[in-house]
């Protein structure tokens, strides 16, 4: 099994190893450029259900680095994907819509894949993190992050609609009212208030992070796996329809764009 898990192919976007029954996945600088290789992503999946089913993982800990989920990364990442689909009428063509889709499905069978998973999943975060990967983060059993790490919702500012299912999630932690109000009035929230409202776990320091959330995925692996798949299972009749939330997104990301590219082409 230990050399079925050694997926070299995901390099240079996350490294994975075994440790003590707990797969870690570290996310590199280069984490966010995964989005533009889907064979990747496909591999990704199969990644996703062997660690479910391995007999020798009781907890899946995802870490990042204090830059991968930056909004500098992110807005790397839209140019790259403007380069590589321009478009002469400043529209969005079909193969950008095409790739928008895919790129949708694929964060939503991510989420999915999270939410199947029968055992604990966790996530580490630290440093700038844009608001896609505090919702992708949301649909995780724990979040463990720095005391330096601020979530970044750009919404107003670049013009784009909350992503990662951030607005699918937030009501279920905050509430329809909370969560509206944070998501038309928030720019940007640091590690105190998110773990005050309830968003995280554990605010820990920098240079124990990994240690901290390791103990945690630790203690969550001990307790009787039965009764954790059957607690996931129940959350998840909270999470129908998703995949219609999935596709309005989807929309609402395809209309952004649209007038954001025809604005810079005029």
């Amino acid at each position: 099994m230990k050399e079925e898990l050694s997926f070299d192919s995901f390099k240079p976007f996350f490294g994975t190893e075994i440790r003590g029954k707990i797969a870690i996945i570290r996310f590199t600088d280069d984490i966010i450029d995964i989005a533009l290789d889907l064979g990747v992503i496909g591999g990704l999946w199969d990644l996703l259900h062997t660690l479910s089913t391995s007999t020798e993982v009781s907890a899946i800990l995802f870490i990042g680095t204090k830059l991968c989920f930056s909004p500098q990364r992110a807005d790397k990442f839209w140019q790259e994907f403007r380069e590589q689909y321009k478009s002469t009428s400043g529209n969005l063509n079909e193969t950008q819509k095409q790739r928008i889709a895919h790129e949708q499905n694929a964060m939503c069978r991510f989420i999915s894949a999270i939410r199947d998973c029968p055992k604990p999943v966790l996530m580490a975060l630290q440093g700038q993190v844009t608001a896609p990967f505090l919702g992708i983060s949301l649909a995780c059993d724990s979040r463990i992050i720095c005391d330096d790490t601020v979530f970044h919702i750009r919404t107003h500012k670049i013009g784009m609609p909350p992503v990662g299912g951030l607005a699918y999630f937030l009501p279920l932690y905050l509430g329809w009212g909370k969560a509206n109000r944070f998501l038309m009035e928030t720019e940007s929230v640091e590690a105190k208030q998110v773990l005050e409202i309830g968003l995280v776990d554990q605010v820990t320091a920098v240079h124990i992070l990994e240690h901290t959330a390791f103990k945690h995925a630790q203690t969550l692996a001990q307790k009787p796996s039965e009764s954790i798949s059957a607690i996931k299972k129940l959350l998840n009749t909270h999470f129908r329809g998703m995949e219609a939330y999935f596709d309005s997104e989807r929309e609402a990301i395809n209309t952004a764009l649209n007038k954001l590219w025809s604005h810079k082409a005029t």
